[in-house]
């Protein structure tokens, strides 16, 4: 009997560890290149860890110890200052071709990402939203705090400086942004994988051989990464 305690403790031990792997190859662990399971990192020598392709979304929260460095722009908006050159240089490019591109949102502090959350939610409620559908439905578009990519520092939302360059502007980026290192990181049809609606302004930097492959694939991070 008590041999048989002891194989079910030694099983339990092991399932948690399993989990444990699983659940770190999910949400803190990238690497380079695609694939499809959740523990390809652990045998493929490709792994690294790499500040580019962190990646957080609806069930993967910030690291802890994630410190971007932080560039401020000539409007107020912060972000990590490693993907300025490369963001300068798509907008330098986007200007050359008409287009008034600024970053209207850059990196959020958890302290401004509860704000918009809540600002969110309290015009759900205004609405006539009861409490527990409106904070669900606020989700579909604003990521919880320690959630959303913005406090990386590696995203932006660009917009155009009139209105009548914005779809312009949109297009142009879903073209060429892949050359900069950036992607489109919500797509349309891709909600179910990234569990945000279809945003044409945020774009992500993921550097320039993760966002050639991912523009070849027509795919999303997660799915680059294979943990989709």
């Amino acid at each position: 009997m008590n041999k048989k305690r002891n194989l079910t403790k030694y099983l339990l031990c092991g399932a948690v560890v399993l989990l444990i792997l699983a659940s770190a190859a999910f949400c803190g662990m990238a690497r380079v290149g695609g694939g499809s399971s959740v523990f390809s990192f652990l045998r493929s020598p490709r792994y690294q860890d790499d500040w580019r392709l962190v990646l957080v979304n609806g069930d993967c929260a910030l690291p802890k110890s994630f410190a971007p460095p932080l560039l401020t722009l000539t409007n107020g908006e912060r972000v990590d200052e490693r993907i300025y050159p490369d963001l300068q240089r798509m907008f330098d490019d986007a200007r050359a071709a008409g287009l008034s591109p600024f970053v209207r949102a850059g990196y959020r502090s958890t302290e401004d990402q509860e704000r918009i959350m809540e600002n969110r939610v309290d015009a759900l409620l205004r609405e006539g939203w009861p409490e527990k559908a409106a904070r669900k439905e606020a989700r579909r578009t604003v990521a919880r705090p320690g959630y959303s990519e913005h406090q990386l520092g590696l995203a932006v939302d660009v917009n155009a400086h009139t209105s009548e360059d914005e779809w312009r502007l949109y297009e142009w980026l879903s073209a060429n942004a892949w050359r900069y290192g950036f992607i489109l990181r919500y797509p349309q049809g891709a909600e179910a994988v990234t569990g945000i609606d279809y945003e044409p302004w945020h774009y992500r930097y993921v550097g320039p051989d993760a966002a050639r492959a991912i523009r070849e694939t027509g795919g999303t991070l997660e799915e680059y990464l294979g943990v989709a």
